[in-house]
């Protein structure tokens, strides 16, 4: 079911697999303590701005990733971007919007776990960001708008090679 409904979302079944595996395991009943319901965790006012009146239906797998796929979707197209579409998804497009979308740690683990589940998907390398603490102030961590294609493995060293990530401290 969910392979049949990405495709004719027109997205990649892997990252819809990715989604429902970090949001609720591929359990149809859970529910979030925000109120998020079923397996790809949609909240009642997103699913109201698709037609779905009644909460109770979103723990039908079939109208859930029906209603989540078409919401990923449009915040894939808006966006661009596959790690903004995850956020977006995650933390709001409110967040992302006022570049909020990786200040949250919440949003953080949770674009990670998603970017990871998806890769290994495809027989890719993980991304692994482990947070770090300093005594002299904190660290900003920046990630490239690029992250969805990044795969840190594959990374090349050398004169000519970019960083992946540029650490900044902030005072």
């Amino acid at each position: 079911m969910v392979d049949r409904i990405a495709a004719q979302r027109g997205l990649d079944k892997a990252i819809v697999h990715a989604i429902i595996a970090v949001e609720s395991a591929y359990n149809p009943k859970a529910v979030s303590p925000k109120g998020a319901i079923g397996l790809m965790q949609v909240m009642p006012s997103t699913a109201a701005d698709y037609g779905i009146r009644d909460p109770d239906q979103l723990f039908n797998p079939e109208i859930n990733v029906r209603v989540g796929t078409r919401h990923f979707q449009r915040l894939f197209k808006k966006y661009k971007n596959l790690s903004r579409a995850i956020m977006a998804y995650n933390a709001g497009e409110g967040a992302v919007a006022r570049g909020k979308g990786l200040v949250y740690a919440e949003t953080r683990r949770y674009t990670q776990r998603v970017l990871n589940h998806y890769w290994r998907n495809q027989g890719k390398q993980g991304l692994y960001l482990q947070p770090t603490r300093l005594k002299s102030g904190r660290v900003h961590l920046i990630i490239p708008s690029a992250i969805g294609s990044l795969v840190p493995g594959l990374h090349a060293a050398g004169p000519e090679s970019k960083p992946m990530f540029v650490l900044e401290s902030k005072d």
